[in-house]
């Protein structure tokens, strides 16, 4: 996996990503849900941009159903994450963590897919459930390399409105811990789509 370019959280960038969004393409509703979390954006970030070799057609796949990348996951023992497909653009998710949550596809088409995720952590140790809101935009497209295979140059961005204004706060101070991860987070499913493309290609 080769980094094209650096995380960050840049107000500019945020801000230049805000005016690009498949607005247009929308729904009203689709439209307004997605204007609502950018209004009141407590967290941003753009993960690392990321280009590897994977097969377009498994790559497509695994964006039109997670829930497929879910189970794999289970029976690989490498998550116990739960998620269920609810409707075409609906699918709803369980992690043993006390985490749950509802993610809408806005938008997706054969380079981009935009998603709401609402979700809720709960603990024994808190006094009451942490709510957020996250609009997460994918952008990628496939090319060919110096070597002439076949790449995915690919983009992760998420904007995380936290309801409470003391989580709020709480999640700032602890924006350097929480970027890491979701930084990890994409190198990580990224090598994972990476092997499901060398699997596919090993055995049809």
């Amino acid at each position: 996996v080769r980094v094209l370019a650096e995380a960050t959280s840049d107000r500019d960038v945020m801000a230049w990503s805000r005016q690009r969004l498949p607005y247009p393409q929308m729904s009203p509703g689709a439209r307004d849900r997605a204007s609502r979390i950018l209004a009141n954006t407590s967290q941003y970030r753009r993960m690392p941009s990321l280009q590897y070799p994977v097969d377009p057609n498994m790559y497509q796949y695994l964006i039109n159903h997670p829930d497929v990348a879910g189970s794999t996951w289970r029976a690989m023992g490498i998550s116990k994450l739960q998620m269920s497909h609810k409707s075409r653009f609906e699918y709803e998710a369980q992690a043993i963590d006390g985490s749950d949550g509802i993610a809408d596809v806005l938008w997706r088409d054969g380079n981009q897919c935009l998603f709401i995720v609402e979700g809720r952590y709960n603990s024994p140790v808190l006094p009451s459930s942490i709510n957020a809101s996250a609009l997460v935009w994918l952008q990628y497209r496939f090319v060919r390399n110096r070597q002439g295979e076949i790449v995915v140059n690919q983009q992760v961005e998420t904007f995380v409105h936290f309801h409470s204004a003391t989580i709020e706060t709480i999640a700032r101070l602890a924006s350097r811990i929480t970027n890491s991860i979701l930084d990890r987070n994409v190198f990580e499913v990224s090598l994972y789509a990476r092997m499901m493309s060398q699997a596919g290609q090993r055995d049809p």
